[in-house]
């Protein structure tokens, strides 16, 4: 009987350590684990201990192996990405591109200055760079954070620190985009800003950045924003159009229904 419970284990041990190595990235879990091995299952059965600490020495090596390869990929070749007007919107010079082949940045010239606003930025290298940070917060998730909604209970947090990293990000993102749109003091200003930042949401829907592109959408359907009627009066149809479509694609109506068809579109990967 204990010879087959130990087979039970180290079975589940085993594949868990093979398919779900991610897991281990938690170092308290990880030594845990690299304890029981050499302690507990050493002394009863030191052939299972060895193969499991043979699998995760494998593992390991092949996760620095592949990290390895990602580094020394050669960069695609791509031509150089400009906005529609060929530069920043300061008129400041793109700066060189980048190794991995990615569009060179759009630099204003006032970058370092405290006059810097909003509106001396580009609107699709704010995009690109919200979009590169968005990311940075997504790749880091692991599957058993979802498990069991656990970043919505205050016993489980815990367990999804890069899901609500990636929550709050959103939250950030709404909040800076309500902010910048009512600290202009005329509608001029804050037509200008709304017009900016509307063309950012254009680029964040190209670059398939769908959860920016919701907290913009979410910021401009908020009761401060939405009763902007004379701003909401002064924008173009075409930024009307842009609005109304980013509406309509990040509509929360049966469970995100139009965005979850959009996605089944054969698209390049989102976030």
């Amino acid at each position: 009987f204990l010879e087959a419970v130990q087979q039970r284990v180290f079975d589940v041990l085993r594949k868990w350590i093979n398919n779900h190595f991610a897991d281990l990235q938690s170092r308290e879990l990880f030594e845990e684990l690299m304890t029981f091995c050499d302690g507990a299952l050493m002394q009863t059965n030191r052939r299972y201990a060895n193969q499991l600490k043979f699998d995760i020495d494998r593992m390991i090596s092949q996760a620095y192996q592949h990290e390895s390869d990602r580094r020394m990929a050669p960069a695609p070749a791509t031509s150089t990405a400009t906005s529609s007007g060929g530069a920043a919107s300061s008129g400041g010079p793109a700066a060189p591109p980048a190794a991995t082949g990615a569009p060179a940045p759009l630099i204003p010239e006032n970058l370092l200055s405290v006059s810097l606003t909003l509106l001396d930025i580009d609107p699709s290298e704010l995009a690109r760079q919200i979009t590169l940070m968005t990311f940075s917060y997504y790749q880091k998730i692991q599957p058993v954070e979802l498990l069991d909604s656990a970043w919505t209970k205050p016993k489980y947090r815990h367990r999804a620190p890069n899901a609500i990293a990636m929550i709050r990000s959103f939250n950030i993102i709404l909040n800076w985009v309500t902010e910048n749109i009512l600290a202009s003091t005329t509608i001029r200003l804050r037509k200008e800003v709304m017009h900016h930042i509307i063309t950012m949401a254009d680029h964040l829907n190209r670059l398939q950045n769908y959860d920016t592109l919701h907290a913009v959408v979410v910021a401009f359907s908020s009761t401060p924003i939405a009763r902007l009627k004379y701003t909401w009066e002064e924008l173009s149809k075409h930024d009307m159009k842009i609005v109304e479509d980013a509406r309509r694609l990040m509509s929360v109506g049966q469970s995100f229904k139009v965005l979850r068809t959009h996605l089944k579109g054969g698209i390049t990967p989102p976030v």
